[in-house]
């Protein structure tokens, strides 16, 4: 349902119910036994204008923003949060989240590397919670040692997921033409908590000679928990995910390799 369309409907049914519980004493009571029942009980009258302003005043707050994503509008709101964010007014998880996928959404990739800095130096923390997924966006614009440099940066800060956080730092390494990170890699394979992660890195050692048994290990890590339905549903579940949405050729490769038809575990 439309927001706007929504926020009518409220204003209409909590109008109903008031004017219904407003008279209703009226068809108990004399127009003077009315008036003093609403005299003794005024703060019922207070307390429902209060819900009534305070539900409204969250539709005012967010008019713009519910706006936007309803129009699909991602450049607008890029630029709307863009504002928010350098502002500091709303530098919340939910609002860097929103601002990075639509940045992310028209491409904006110089905009996403200056919102890292930018956390880096208001909010570490928040730089590194979503340092994975800016990560994965900077890969798709091309700026793949930035998005190294930033997992490096962050790999230790206990706010990060730790578990892509490497696998992107191993990732982006690759990519640079750097050696197969295989400490990094094979570690992820056998501890790794994400099995998405155990997945990939499982695959990525099944390329390589030396690596076999890791790869062994990591399937078998995966295949003791999930069946091919399992697994499926658990990538749909984290598919809204950049990282995952940006990886989504790999994973795919990576499920085939995982559930080959005529193989046992």
């Amino acid at each position: 349902m439309k927001f706007k369309a929504l926020f009518i409907l409220f204003n209409i049914v909590f109008a109903s119910i008031f004017i219904t519980v407003f008279f209703l004493p009226l068809n108990l009571l004399d127009a003077g036994g009315w008036g003093g029942f609403w005299g003794r009980h005024w703060g019922l009258l207070a307390l429902f204008s209060l819900i009534v302003v305070a539900v409204n005043g969250v539709f005012a707050l967010w008019w713009r923003l519910l706006g936007l994503l309803e129009a699909q509008d991602w450049a607008g709101l890029a630029n709307y949060l863009e504002k928010k964010v350098y502002n500091r007014a709303f530098i919340t998880a939910s609002t860097v989240r929103l601002f990075l996928e639509a940045s992310f959404l028209i491409g904006d990739f110089d905009g996403i590397l200056k919102l890292s800095d930018y956390l880096g130096s208001v909010s570490p923390a928040k730089q590194a919670r979503f340092s994975h997924k800016i990560a994965a966006a900077l890969i798709v614009g091309k700026k793949t040692a930035d998005a190294r440099d930033l997992c490096q940066a962050t790999a230790e800060h206990r706010s990060s997921d730790k578990d892509w956080n490497r696998f992107f730092l191993a990732f982006s390494s690759t990519m640079l033409g750097e050696p197969f990170p295989r400490a990094i890699i094979g570690n992820l394979a056998e501890t790794a908590h994400d099995p998405i992660v155990v997945a990939l890195c499982g695959y990525l050692s099944s390329k390589q000679e030396r690596d076999a048994a890791v790869a062994l290990r990591a399937r078998t890590r995966i295949r003791d928990k999930y069946d091919r339905k399992k697994w499926d549903a658990l990538i749909r579940d984290s598919g809204t995910g950049i990282h995952v949405i940006v990886l989504s050729s790999l994973i795919g490769e990576t499920g085939a390799w995982l559930f080959r038809e005529g193989e046992s575990r």
